[in-house]
């Protein structure tokens, strides 16, 4: 099985500038937050099957539950809460996909 790298990523779907989905192989590309600072730090790629929910934070960015490797926080400005309501049901709907 091959590792899951960023090079190898082909979006089919992309939300904004935070979320990118590959729905062909069933993993979405993140940018994601550390809990020391609230600045985007870093990209991460999770697999559909690993999702468990999706919630908005209090700072309205949104938590990703994930069963391997920790959850992951979105980084979504609150000027844009239409933004983060589409990337929370998008990644709510991803577990339906065939």
């Amino acid at each position: 099985m091959e590792k899951d790298t960023f090079y190898n990523f082909r979006p089919t779907d992309e939300v904004g500038n935070y979320v990118k989905f590959d729905d062909v192989n069933r993993r979405m590309m993140v940018k994601i937050t550390t809990r020391l600072t609230s600045y985007p730090e870093d990209y991460a790629l999770i697999r559909y099957e690993d999702v468990k929910d999706a919630e908005l934070t209090e700072d309205g960015g949104i938590r990703v539950l994930v069963s391997v490797g920790g959850d992951r926080v979105i980084p979504v400005s609150r000027r844009h809460p239409k933004e983060a309501l589409t990337i929370l049901s998008r990644i709510r709907t991803i577990g339906f996909k065939l």
